[in-house]
């Protein structure tokens, strides 16, 4: 649907549209009474095109006299979202919020619809995890005067406020790890480019790699659609069939990492003898594969925790400019990673 500028449409102008009257617009959203189905189809082709808020909704978009607020997320099967969540949950429900989830899995469409449905629903605010694939959604809560509060992935062009981790910096710990190991070539499984995180983290890496003289080799680099253990598995051994494959590769999540793991192992190549890996997340999973994973922490719950108080002051009616935090991440050196010389041994011994 289409974004409407300006002020809130009427009741008035759905019926001009509809060609019917203000009454059976209002027999029609009320559920009131009959009405034959061709003007129910006008009525309802009217509110889509028009983006109408039936008044009683309107009138209660004083965001202080509601208590639901919408959290939405790309991928709710992704673990690492789900510790935000928890954070966000924890915060709202001691204050007495009910938190309604919405999974728009990495669909702006979904995640439209999402906005239209908390904002009907009368959300008194939203934390919003952008696809970031446009800012159609995110202008729509604006719009409609929603307090918002952008977390994890942000789209810098739109004025709201932000909880970030430290992205760039991550991807340069973990790069700088594996070159303090002794590895020059270092594979990097990325994402799409249109995300914040994914173009922080490619400058980290880069950065990184160019510190030390090395420059950045464009095979090296896989660009994945999205960030799951099937893209992992499926990357590797495009990269790893390379003439000059890499002794080690960094992993934009942990599910890409585990996925190249448990490919790279069905096919005969030890972790980390033969090859180093490094995720980003450190999700829960990340201690328990085997080999533990070495990942980049990211303070998920409190990254989830900082919005949801960030979004509950701002419901409150505290005033002032769009606030942008970035938090700091950690490296957390587990069991697979090791010096390439290892590998080169256990190689000449096969």
């Amino acid at each position: 649907m289409p974004l409407r500028e300006g002020p809130m449409v009427t009741i008035e102008q759905v019926a001009r549209r509809a060609r019917v009257s203000v009454a059976t617009v209002s027999r029609v959203l009320n559920k009131t009474g009959y009405v034959s189905p061709d003007k129910v189809e006008s009525v309802m082709e009217a509110v889509e095109a028009l983006g109408y808020l039936p008044s009683a909704v309107a009138r209660n978009l004083r965001r202080s006299e509601t208590t639901s607020i919408g959290l939405i997320v790309p991928d709710n099967s992704n673990s690492f979202f789900a510790e935000i969540a928890r954070g966000v949950e924890d915060v709202c429900f001691q204050e007495g919020y009910r938190v309604f989830l919405c999974n728009s899995d990495e669909n702006p469409d979904k995640e439209y619809h999402y906005c239209q449905s908390l904002i009907s629903q009368q959300a008194a605010g939203v934390i919003f995890i952008t696809t970031g694939q446009g800012s159609d959604a995110l202008q729509l809560l604006i719009e409609r005067k929603v307090p918002v509060v952008q977390v994890d992935r942000e789209l810098p062009d739109v004025a709201t406020d932000v909880i970030l981790a430290d992205n760039h910096g991550g991807a340069y710990q973990a790069t700088r790890h594996l070159l303090d190991l002794g590895h020059r070539r270092i594979a990097c499984l990325s994402g799409p480019t249109f995300r914040t995180t994914i173009t922080q983290r490619l400058a980290g890496y880069r950065d990184a790699l160019t510190e030390r003289g090395i420059t950045p080799d464009p095979v090296l680099l896989y660009n994945s659609g999205d960030a799951r253990f099937e893209t992992g598995f499926t990357a590797a051994p495009a990269l790893l069939s390379l003439p000059d494959p890499p002794t080690a590769v960094l992993s934009f999540n942990d599910l890409m990492a585990i996925g190249f793991m448990h490919y790279a192992t069905e096919t005969g190549l030890a972790v980390p003898a033969q090859l180093s890996v490094v995720g980003f997340d450190d999700v829960r999973l990340a201690r328990f594969v085997s080999p533990a994973l070495t990942t980049v922490a990211q303070p998920k719950y409190e990254m989830g925790r900082q919005a949801a108080d960030l979004l509950l002051r701002r419901i409150r009616g505290e005033d002032g400019p769009p606030v942008r935090r970035v938090l700091e991440v950690s490296l957390v050196v587990r069991n697979s990673t090791a010096p390439p010389v290892q590998r080169q041994r256990k190689s000449a011994g096969d």
